[in-house]
């Protein structure tokens, strides 16, 4: 575009030269104004012996009414000068110009604000649906909190999570393993863990996504642990880490490590305080 502007500038100086042309007025608008490389131009007319004069905003606009009172003298309304790099309006009336102003909305810059408008739309989208994706999760959180108020035993605490999880949340695999001092019903969810487990689910601050089961967890999804490729943990914690609760899918992104997880602290922060009512 440059070598472009170049040599037709330098065509037209030729061209006025030999023809004789007293006096060559030289002036730029809003698209060299504003041009990270305008000064480049500039120079590009310089060494074909042009003076450029830059055009304020203002003065551009008074050009454009200028033009139109030139054709039609006794013009009466608003004229527009849609450019490059800029829209000019001008009031003229009885011959004379009256306000003027020029605003940035060039054809050129028309594509680019296209864009970010569209940017700006999926973006705005985007946080609609993670609202509405929030709101959803609410409602979700909401029916597994009355559900375990309403249990009236660890058993029924346990069932409740595995329903609500299985069905109100998708997670077509969870585990449970708990680990209190106190007497329990001899269930799964009871059954001996590792060393390592215990460690882990007592290093746990915030539920962790990953694509690997971690230490020895896989073992708890017996015949389903060699197809599942993403996993979530959460640990179930009071004061002490009373257990870990394991979730995970055959989809890949169903958890991931970059998700956000506030919802899995809250679920877990539920599920611990709901089973101390009958662990204590």
């Amino acid at each position: 575009a440059m070598a472009m502007a170049a040599t037709a500038l330098h065509r037209f100086a030729a061209l006025a030269r030999e023809m004789a042309v007293g006096s060559i007025r030289t002036v730029a608008t809003a698209a060299v104004r504003d041009a990270s490389n305008g000064a480049a131009l500039i120079a590009i007319a310089e060494a074909a012996g042009l003076t450029v004069e830059i055009l304020p905003g203002e003065e551009e606009a008074r050009a454009a009414g200028m033009g139109v009172l030139s054709g039609i003298p006794d013009a009466d309304g608003i004229v527009g000068d849609l450019g490059g790099g800029s829209l000019e309006l001008v009031r003229v009336k009885n011959g004379e110009l009256l306000q003027r102003t020029s605003f940035p909305l060039g054809v050129l810059r028309i594509g680019p604000l296209r864009e970010k408008g569209k940017q700006l739309e999926d973006k705005l989208r985007e946080l609609i649906e993670f609202g509405e994706q929030n709101d959803a999760i609410g409602e979700k959180l909401h029916r597994l909190t009355l559900a375990l108020v309403a249990a009236r035993d660890v058993e029924s605490v346990i069932q409740a999570l595995h329903f609500h999880l299985r069905e109100d949340f998708a997670v077509p695999h969870t585990m449970i393993r708990l680990w209190p001092q106190w007497d329990h019903p001899p269930t799964a969810e009871f059954a001996e863990v590792s060393a390592a487990a215990h460690d882990f689910a007592a290093s746990l601050t915030n539920p962790y996504c990953t694509p690997k089961a971690m230490v020895d967890t896989a073992d708890w999804f017996g015949e389903n642990a060699p197809h599942l490729r993403s996993f979530a943990y959460v640990g179930l914690k009071n004061a002490e880490t009373i257990g870990l609760l394991a979730m995970a899918s055959e989809d890949a992104q169903r958890f991931y490590p970059e998700m956000g997880t506030l919802y899995l602290k809250r679920l877990g922060e539920l599920a611990a305080a709901a089973l101390l009512r009958y662990l204590a």
